[in-house]
């Protein structure tokens, strides 16, 4: 604890090799302990903090690999984005897909699915509005009732049955 107090070590460091200190104490039995060389229980104790701290330490490396993997994981979203020129027209859907889909983390998957469905709603839209456009055009171009037909007359009399010689109209 001496060690604690003047800074060479942390307090929870002191408090392990004191635990592993009175475990290699029981362990060994008093007379036994009295009789063994400071050296081996320096030996025995420094055992049972590696054992001790082992546990740690592997809690320790796997907390830093999944830092580590956040890290690059943020790292090739932040590449897509920059490297994806439309992605803020998309961004808002792109959430919302993920909201909807939280088995997913993909972002390339997620842009391409919102895209993918973009293009077609823009596909349909333009589809209704050139559909409208060529029914407007056929409407147009329709001729109306009879008097636009054309037709060619072969009787030529027709014309003077139709129109009398006679001044008075109502004359026949």
């Amino acid at each position: 604890m001496k060690a604690a107090w003047e800074g060479k070590v942390t307090v929870q460091e002191a408090k392990t090799v004191s635990e592993a200190h009175e475990e290699v104490k029981k362990t060994l039995g008093d007379k036994k302990y009295e009789k063994t060389a400071p050296e081996d229980i320096s030996k025995l104790v420094a055992d049972k903090v590696a054992e001790a701290t082992k546990g740690m330490k592997d809690e320790f490396n796997k907390n830093l690999s999944e830092v580590e993997n956040m890290r690059e994981f943020e790292g090739r979203i932040n590449d897509f984005i920059a490297n994806t020129d439309d992605y803020a027209e998309f961004s808002a859907d792109i959430e919302q897909w993920f909201t909807d889909n939280p088995e997913q983390d993909d972002i390339k998957v997620a842009y391409n699915a919102v895209k993918g469905a973009s293009l077609i709603k823009k596909a349909d839209d333009a589809k209704s509005v050139s559909d409208a456009e060529a029914n407007k055009n056929v409407a147009a171009n329709a001729a109306g009732g009879a008097s636009q037909s054309t037709q060619i007359l072969e009787d030529k009399e027709v014309v003077d049955q139709l129109i009398s010689d006679k001044s008075n109209p109502n004359m026949f």
